[in-house]
């Protein structure tokens, strides 16, 4: 619907943006099961012939993450071309922030190493929260 804006005097037309709104509410305390998809499903952390440096880099980066925000990581497994963690934090926005860092890590190193450019994950990583003992135990086993 076209509103008037005095300011300028004319009119200007106001759009809803329909929006899906992602679910940012993590508990407190709570295991968090996280992963996420590189680009296309491609196998981006084989690691090269170097004596096996690119695998103690990636899980630097994990270990620094780590501390950095805070987080108690349980499980962390890299595949070649996806991550799975169990996370758990009391801290608001410390899985995002350390999800963000490792994400970002991992793509500074993979396109170091081979010298590739562009986009390297499948877009933001996907967490489901773990609330019983069951699930718990289906994730630990899982991963």
């Amino acid at each position: 619907m076209p509103a008037l804006n005095e300011t300028l005097g004319r009119r200007v037309r106001y759009r809803a943006k329909k929006r899906n709104p992602r679910h940012r509410c993590m508990p407190r305390g709570h295991w968090v099961h996280v992963s996420s998809r590189v680009v296309r499903g491609r196998y981006a952390f084989v690691p090269p012939e170097d004596g096996g440096l690119f695998v103690l880099l990636m899980w630097g980066i994990i270990g620094r993450a780590q501390i950095r925000y805070g987080v108690d990581v349980a499980i962390a497994v890299v595949a070649s071309n996806h991550l799975h963690c169990l996370l758990r934090s009391d801290r608001p926005g410390a899985i995002s922030a350390f999800m963000q860092y490792v994400k970002a890590g991992f793509a500074r190193l993979t396109h170091k190493t081979y010298e590739t450019s562009g986009p390297m994950w499948d877009g933001p990583f996907r967490a489901s929260t773990i609330l019983d003992v069951k699930a718990e135990e289906f994730w630990f086993a899982y991963i």
